[in-house]
This record gives structure tokens, C-alpha cells and sequence, in this order.
């Protein structure tokens, strides 16, 4: 592992200090503004504080009403600055690798974009979908699963042309509740009406994009407050649940890693695992003794023993069912 790190460092020094590259880099700096810098400059950076500060006062019940209201004031001119920026920063990314961007790949470069604001309440990002990239994918990983989003988000397609599916658990591929499945390019925000309007609800939707016929730019305004603590991911075919992970990013790493290392043999694991009992998230807790479980039952006893008096009322019933079933049954009494 070492050896891989020392190389990807030299790799990336032969990157950086390439002649070549510095002036490319130079020459984006130039002739660029930053991109924080950008975005501070445009007023539709007022509206979405105001509809931060709205969506505290008003509570969540209107949320997708009230980012419509908002993108009201939003002139349409700085979103086409922002999709063009958003054109620049992936080509160079392309042609520079030595230029390190803000902005967030997922699907492998399907969907790229970066976050306009993020406050208390509220993250908004501007994205685009490739056409070929989103077709690679598709063909490489297919459609197995979808995952129901942990929070309300709206999203407005500002340019393109493309199919996308919602799925709930009520109907896998039919939702009656939900808008049709074709996005339209010519969607307007500011000063005309949209178009498409995407309402994605947590707790009952899932989402992906199916197609995409020409590239297209979205704006995604995404609840930051009442959200679920997991994003559970269930089969296309039968809706049968196929695993659960955490819908905060930071807990699902911690997840990964917790399984990486019991999947790598590692055999310090359960004394790297331990100290993280005491996170302050319920669900990091359980999934940290679920994994000293599979690693060493011995010591799992004593671990679900002690999160009898774990704060969360969840936990403390899991850990009851599981000294039950996996140590006996004269722990079904405990309470």
C-alpha cells in the first residue's frame, strides 16, 4: 500500500511540475475568475439566502413551493454564465491534469457539477449530464437497484433533452404522484415559467437518469434539515431490500472502511474498531459492533451487553434481539 501512495505522489510531482501544465494552469488563472468569486458576484446568490432563511421559518411542509418562489428571482442570463463556467471547468479538467476543480463527479463523470450554496438549511448545485458518459455507464453497471433519497430536493432542468424514471415502493417503475418521464430543454427559471420541474420526495422516491440525448444542465435545490439518517437501496424487480448505507457522506465512509477492514483480514481491526463506539451517530455505533461481530463474537458480547444503556431506544432493542439470538435466550428478558 505504501509503495502504491509513494507512486501516485511521483506521478502527480511529474504532473504539477511539467512545464506544460504550469503554463495551461497559468493561463486558466488569467484569464478565469475564481469560482467562488463567480458565484459571490451574481444577485441570484440573495435569493438563495432568502429561501435558506424562509425555509427555517416556514418549517419543511412547503419546501418544494417554496424553491419555486425563489427561482423566481433568479435571472436566467447568470444561469447561462454558470452553465458556460461549468463547460470550462470540465474541459479543463480534460486538458489539464494538473488542474484541481470544485466540481463533483458521480456515475463515473456522468453527472458532474458543483455547489452554488450550501447554508444552514439548504445545498444548491448546478450539474450537467454527459450523453456518452451516462451511456457507458449504463451499459457498464445496468439498473439494479434504486435508492430512495434521504431528503426533499427539487431540480430544474435548464437545458437538454432526456428520460428519466422515479421509482416508490408503492410502484416500481409507475408513479402515479410523480411528474412524466421525459425532461425538456426548453425549461425557464427567473423571468419565464418552467417547463420541468423535478419534485423528488424523502422517504418515497428514488431517481436515476435513464437517457440523455443531448447534454443537459440542471439546478437542484436539496433540503439540508428533517432528512432520514439512512438511504435504503431495494431491487428494480421485486422491491426487495437490498442493503441500507447512511445518507450523510462522512458516516458512509466510515462504513466502508469498518467493512473494508474486516473484508482485508486486518488484525488490529477490532482495536481500530472499538473507540468508535463512542460516535455520536447512532447508526455509525451499530454498524461498528455489527462489524466487531463478524470479526470476533467474543468481544461483541460485552459490546452488545454494553449498548443495553445506549441512548438510542433503536439500539437498545438490536442489542437485546441479538444477545437473544446469537448468545441465548435468558438475555430475551433483559430490558
Amino acid at each position: 500500500m505504501q509503495g502504491r501512495m509513494v507512486k501516485n505522489l511521483n506521478k502527480y510531482k511529474q504532473v504539477i511540475y511539467n512545464e506544460s501544465n504550469q503554463k495551461k494552469l497559468s493561463a486558466y488563472y488569467e484569464n478565469s475568475c475564481p469560482l467562488s468569486g463567480e458565484i459571490k458576484q451574481g444577485s441570484f446568490l440573495n435569493a438563495l439566502v432568502e429561501l435558506d432563511n424562509n425555509y427555517e421559518e416556514v418549517g419543511a411542509t412547503c419546501f418544494h413551493t417554496l424553491c419555486k418562489d425563489a427561482t423566481n428571482l433568479i435571472n436566467s442570463t447568470e444561469l447561462d454564465k454558470l452553465k458556460s463556467r461549468l463547460d470550462v471547468e470540465l474541459k479543463s479538467i480534460t486538458s489539464n491534469p494538473a488542474f484541481s476543480s470544485s466540481i463533483r463527479a458521480s456515475d463515473e463523470g456522468a453527472i458532474n457539477g458543483f455547489i452554488l450554496h450550501r447554508g444552514k438549511n439548504i445545498e444548491v448545485m448546478i450539474f450537467t449530464v454527459d450523453k456518452f458518459n451516462l451511456q457507458l455507464y449504463k451499459a457498464t453497471k445496468g439498473v439494479k437497484g434504486f435508492t430512495i433519497h434521504p431528503a426533499d430536493t427539487v431540480m430544474f432542468c435548464l437545458d437538454g433533452l432526456g428520460e428519466y424514471q422515479k421509482f416508490s415502493l408503492c410502484s416500481q417503475f409507475d408513479d402515479d404522484l410523480g411528474p412524466p418521464p421525459f425532461y425538456d430543454g426548453n425549461t425557464k427559471i427567473g423571468s419565464y415559467e418552467p417547463k420541468k420541474v423535478i419534485n423528488i420526495y424523502k422517504g418515497r422516491d428514488g431517481f436515476t437518469f435513464k437517457s440523455c440525448e443531448k447534454p443537459s444542465y440542471f439546478l437542484s435545490i436539496t433540503s439540508l434539515k428533517h432528512n432520514m439518517l439512512v438511504k435504503p437501496q431495494y431491487s428494480v424487480d421485486d422491491n426487495r431490500l437490498l442493503g441500507v448505507t447512511h445518507a450523510d457522506n462522512n458516516a458512509s465512509r466510515i462504513q466502508m472502511a469498518s467493512f473494508l477492514l474486516r473484508m482485508l483480514k486486518v488484525d488490529e481491526a477490532v482495536d481500530v474498531l472499538k473507540p468508535i463506539l463512542n460516535n455520536n451517530n447512532l447508526y455509525i455505533r451499530w454498524q461498528i459492533a455489527r462489524e466487531i461481530y463478524l470479526l470476533e463474537p467474543k468481544s461483541a458480547k460485552l459490546i452488545f451487553l454494553k449498548l443495553i444503556d445506549d441512548p438510542s431506544a433503536q439500539i437498545r432493542e438490536a442489542a437485546v434481539n441479538c444477545l437473544s439470538e446469537f448468545y441465548g435466550e435468558e438475555y430475551a428478558t433483559i430490558s
